[in-house]
């Protein structure tokens, strides 16, 4: 419900996320399987967002190692950490990419899927990229190893049966801040502020990990009133427009994460295909924000909103 007659001709986009100045209230999610869209992979994607003045988080599954993307671009990096089941591996790792200079651990929490279209398509990651994968994160590996064993080996490889303990086995080896992604409820916010976590990602996985999930935009609302100031709240899954920005951002968040539109992008052009759409998104961002008369992003807020729903709706 934009307003009228603001005299608003220009706009700041810029923000700060964990202490971290960024040039827009977007930044790139960690997404698996990168290389597989393109040879520019994950390292195209941390140059696209140094050069839109964001923070790129690396997917620990994107089949580029942490130190190579690392080293691609001095722009800010978060690493997203599926925990190895090896503990060892996992201190490890976690070790490397301090050393590498990553600023912040993202903690995938909502584990589990079940892929019928993988089934159908007979899907599977290239025995080549697949070995070079579990190398990357730290396992000894022959290269005689046999297809069926490599897959069993990868299926194991994964902790599915994490508990909040890993917040505090983190705290112990890493002074990175932690940020937990896949929280939808109140109750769950409300333990990771427990936990201290220091940022949130409403996430539902882009509605791949179970079906019949609700949109993060309508879980949103609940989980800012639990947070308050607490922790940093973020939101993705489901972000296509700059639009889509500005209702997350009057709903509560500090900024949004884009994971598909950067994995499509990535298909169709590379390192630049990714710089276009975070550039579509920039513009129509600031078209928005001039639109609803906001000078900068605090001037973001519910009133915008026709239909924000009322705390006690949101109980």
């Amino acid at each position: 419900m934009p307003r009228i007659l603001h005299g608003v001709g220009s706009t700041d986009l810029s923000t700060t996320v964990l202490g971290q100045k960024i040039e827009m209230p977007v930044l790139l999610a960690p997404v698996a399987g990168l290389k597989m869209f393109h040879p520019d992979g994950a390292i195209g994607s941390a140059r696209a967002a140094h050069r839109a003045g964001t923070i790129c988080a690396v997917s620990s599954s994107c089949h580029d190692s942490a130190e190579d993307v690392a080293a691609a671009t001095p722009g800010p990096k978060w690493f997203q950490l599926y925990m190895p089941r090896d503990k060892g591996v996992a201190r490890s790792l976690v070790r490397r990419v301090e050393a590498a200079g990553y600023t912040a651990l993202v903690i995938t929490v909502d584990l589990g899927e079940r892929k019928d279209s993988d089934r159908r398509n007979q899907f599977s990651v290239p025995r080549k990229i697949l070995l070079k994968h579990l190398r990357d994160i730290g396992h000894t590996l022959p290269d005689s190893i046999s297809e069926d064993k490599l897959n069993a080996f990868n299926l194991e490889a994964w902790d599915l049966s994490m508990s909040w303990d890993v917040v505090d086995w983190l705290r112990g080896i890493t002074k990175l801040p932690l940020i937990i992604k896949g929280v939808l409820t109140g109750r769950d916010a409300h333990r990771a502020i427990v936990e201290q976590v220091d940022a949130i990602i409403v996430s539902n996985h882009g509605g791949r990990r179970l079906d019949g999930m609700p949109a993060t935009i309508d879980r949103l609302p609940r989980v800012a009133d639990v947070v308050r100031d607490d922790a940093q709240l973020l939101l993705d899954s489901g972000i296509r427009r700059g639009t889509d920005v500005l209702k997350a951002l009057a709903l509560g968040a500090r900024a949004v994460l884009v994971g598909r539109p950067q994995a499509w992008s990535l298909a169709a052009a590379g390192q630049q295909g990714v710089s276009q759409m975070l550039g579509f998104l920039r513009e129509e961002l600031e078209n928005a924000m001039i639109s609803c008369g906001c000078r900068n992003i605090s001037q973001i807020n519910s009133d915008l909103l026709l239909d924000a729903p009322s705390a006690a709706e949101r109980d």
